[in-house]
């Protein structure tokens, strides 16, 4: 990297911090933090026993980091799925133009042409060998209404519909239709449309496991750093093969947490990149 004024670190620090800690982003940050640890040899564990918002995780975060830029860098863009370069400074207060230089010089790794690249779960789904109209065909011999909505979406998009149009159409989430492809393309058409359970219908000695798990992770809770339902459920599936209902899910983590909140130790994380990831966030949802 060579030698940097201060404000360029500064600068730096806070485009990073805004990318990886985006609101959106709950699912694509675990995939980071796991990167991570595997990198540095931490073990597995140590994605849920670090608390990445704590000065202790975000040390190990920018040690990993600078310790191979501009590698890492290109990694972690493209596992935040983050937008181009200049979308990202745009989120952040004006910068004076020499730090701001400086800093697309550090970044000239990341380009548009890496980021239209991207292999996405569109691709994946693109790739099946099943057809718009056999999606559909098998979504109506399911009577299991959520179901039935996850296949018609599906046919929509492998017909070529833009997922924006999809979502719009099925008044559904943009982010929620991305989670469901990336499950698919995670664990395959066939876990992605199996039909999810409630937490009445698992098991005493499923709940006492599941529940005795989620209580070692209190941090992913409540926070900054906490997870969606959808990601709670995916956590789970992961785990223990067994896909609850993404509400149950949640309801079963918030169950076996401390109620008190979390408290931060790095400095004002919230007040330092809350604007920038609010801007992030911005973004990504217009692109």
């Amino acid at each position: 990297m060579g030698v940097l004024d201060w404000e360029t670190v500064v600068v730096t620090i806070d485009l990073v911090l805004g990318v990886v800690w985006a609101k959106r982003a709950g699912r694509l940050r675990e995939r980071l933090f796991e990167k991570i640890v595997h990198d540095l040899d931490l073990g597995a564990q140590a994605r849920l026993s670090i608390d990445w918002a704590t000065n202790y995780g975000m040390s190990i975060l920018f040690a990993w980091l600078f310790g191979q830029w501009p590698e890492h860098l290109q990694k972690l863009w493209t596992i935040m799925a983050a937008p181009a370069i200049d979308d990202a400074v745009a989120c952040i207060a004006p910068v004076a133009a020499e730090p701001l230089r400086q800093l697309r010089k550090l970044c000239r790794c990341i380009t548009r042409k890496s980021i239209d690249n991207r292999k996405s779960a569109i691709d994946w789904l693109m790739a099946l060998p099943e057809t718009g109209a056999d999606l559909r065909r098998r979504g109506a011999r399911i009577h299991h209404s959520g179901l039935h909505r996850k296949l018609v979406v599906l046919a929509m998009l492998r017909d070529g519909l833009d997922l924006s149009v999809v979502a719009a159409t099925e008044r559904l989430r943009p982010d929620t239709i991305r989670i469901w492809l990336e499950n698919g393309m995670e664990h395959g058409l066939e876990a992605m449309v199996a039909r999810p359970v409630r937490g009445r219908d698992l098991s005493e000695d499923q709940e006492r496991e599941i529940g005795a798990w989620l209580a070692t992770i209190r941090g992913r809770a409540r926070g900054h750093g906490a997870w969606s339902a959808e990601q709670v459920q995916y956590e789970i599936m992961q785990r223990f093969d067994i896909k609850m209902t993404a509400a149950s899910a949640l309801s079963l983590l918030r169950a076996n947490t401390a109620q008190s909140a979390r408290s931060w130790d790095f400095g004002q994380l919230e007040g330092r990149c809350g604007n920038i990831a609010c801007g992030i966030d911005q973004v990504n949802a217009g692109s």
